[in-house]
């Protein structure tokens, strides 16, 4: 048991931190709650970890960035709010919480550093390009979690394995 709760976490956390987003790493669901929850993690992640980049990167861009980053968490608020409550209920698991926290904490900086570099992949032109266009890419299918992650939010729905 011990061990298949330490795989749920490592599973959840690397899935949710480790890495970047981009249209080849849409993972189809598997049906497995922790593999599932830890990909809309990650593109609720990504959206914002990408906001942060181009501020940073660009800060002329930080007004037009936070602009397009509410209005995309506007449009998701209540299927936001239903993920983070699954977060949270991981987080207060007495077992799986401090396994996940540590390892969501170690993850972050990871995870925006592996962002940084898939938008820069292109060149300093490609990544000002990229943080010009946040707006639009906020508006991509991809982005839409209810269409292009109803399995995982099915998955994610339906709880943890007892």
């Amino acid at each position: 048991m011990r061990k298949m709760i330490a795989l749920a976490c490592m599973a959840l956390s690397a899935l949710a931190m480790h890495g970047n987003l981009s249209a080849q790493q849409v993972l189809p669901s598997t049906g497995n709650y922790y593999r599932d929850l830890g990909v809309v993690l990650n593109i609720v992640e990504a959206v914002r970890s990408i906001a942060d980049i181009c501020s940073e990167e660009f800060p002329e861009t930080r007004e037009n960035n936070e602009k397009h980053l509410q209005i995309w968490r506007v449009k998701h608020m209540d299927l936001l709010q239903e993920i983070e409550n699954h977060r949270i209920k991981i987080l207060a698991n007495p077992v799986l919480g401090p396994e996940y926290r540590r390892e969501l904490l170690d993850g972050k900086v990871t995870f925006k550093e592996n962002q940084r570099r898939a938008l820069a992949v292109n060149g300093m032109a490609g990544f000002r390009a990229s943080c010009d266009q946040y707006g639009e890419i906020t508006r991509l299918q991809r982005w839409d979690l209810d269409k292009s992650f109803a399995e995982q939010l099915a998955t994610m729905r339906r709880g943890p394995p007892q």
